[in-house]
């Protein structure tokens, strides 16, 4: 479940830092700031406003798909093998 949290939260995170690290460099400042909106955005579609609530909220949904495939696979793994 945790890792299933993380996952998502740390790969997104990742990609607002390259963003934000590439705008540093002369040239590639427009076209970072340009993704990193868009980026913010859309996180901020599903965090009623707030991009960080919406890392959040997909973290959350990525754990629950996580912990219902770890149930399925224990089930098919106690009851059907």
């Amino acid at each position: 479940m945790i890792f299933s949290f993380l996952a998502p939260v740390l790969l997104v995170s990742a990609v607002v830092l390259l963003l934000m690290g590439l705008g540093f460099l002369p040239g590639l400042g427009g076209c970072s700031h340009a993704f990193l909106s868009e980026v913010l955005s859309f996180l901020s579609t599903f965090g009623e406003g707030h991009p960080w609530m919406g890392l959040v909220t997909i973290g959350f949904a990525f754990s629950l798909v996580g912990v219902l495939f770890d149930s399925y696979i224990l089930y098919r793994q106690r009851f059907l093998a």
